[in-house]
């Protein structure tokens, strides 16, 4: 009886025990963190990218200042309608209006800019042969070598110099809405050919003739500039007058446009 009383308690023990063990696990697995993805996640500072805010530059605005001739052309062009630009060269007498006549290009032999008779003539063009915008491949200007030195007539006797080209060797051109500059390459006695007659010059060839055949002169009396030698698609201004000494030649400075602003 006894025996059978004490195996009761054992058994009672045990169960006691048992209950007490499971109620344990199951607070214990209430207490582990929940793994629920809807639940807010916390991001280390290893996880976070930085983000870089630049603050773009405002826009800026380019105010293009008309150009202003320092030469009065409206009212020069009240005088003679035929004016369209000036010419300046520092060293030189040359400071001239130039001139074409939309008729007779060779009306201003002996007729100056105000359109009167003048042994002198004036700076002129040809309309046969150049626009008055100085776009051409090559522009030619012409103008009396003058015992006065008037017009060009002091090309000849300066520029052989060649110190005195390099010191002297920007041709200005003034027109109503810009001005050009010419850089002087070459100052030498040629042919006297008509250029624009026989040259095509809006041809590559025709134009890498003429320059060839400038920087192939070997009069003493040539000065050239070989690293200012134009390509085609250069914008190239003759000045060209008669040369002293020999009437089978013509005097020319040549210059290439550098500056058309």
């Amino acid at each position: 009886m006894n025996m059978r009383r004490a195996v009761y308690w054992i058994a009672a023990v045990l169960c006691v025990a048992l209950a007490v063990a499971c109620f344990a696990v199951a607070f214990s697995s209430q207490q582990t963190p929940s793994t629920n993805t809807y639940a807010p996640t916390t991001t280390t500072a290893s996880q976070t990218t930085a983000t870089t805010f630049v603050q773009s530059e405002a826009p800026t605005t380019t105010t293009t200042v008309p150009y202003v001739s320092p030469v009065d052309f409206e009212s020069l062009q009240k005088e003679n309608s035929d004016i369209y630009a000036w010419i300046r060269i520092n060293g030189t007498p040359v400071d001239y209006p130039v001139v074409q006549s939309p008729t007779d290009d060779s009306f201003y032999l002996d007729h100056d800019s105000d359109g009167d008779y003048n042994i002198n003539g004036a700076i002129f063009s040809e309309h046969r042969y150049n626009s008055l915008d100085f776009t051409d491949p090559v522009t030619v200007l012409y103008g009396h070598n003058m015992a006065s030195g008037e017009m060009f007539g002091e090309f000849q006797s300066l520029y052989w110099d060649r110190d005195f080209l390099l010191e002297n060797d920007d041709i200005t051109v003034y027109l109503p809405d810009r001005e050009m500059h010419f850089e002087i390459f070459a100052a030498l006695p040629y042919s006297r050919m008509h250029l624009l007659h026989y040259y095509q010059f809006q041809k590559r060839s025709a134009f890498e003739l003429f320059i060839n055949d400038i920087y192939s002169t070997r009069k003493l009396s040539a000065v050239l500039i070989e690293d200012r030698k134009p390509v085609f698609g250069d914008q190239v201004l003759v000045l060209s007058t008669c040369l002293s000494g020999d009437n089978r030649y013509r005097y020319l400075v040549i210059g290439v446009c550098k500056d058309n602003s």
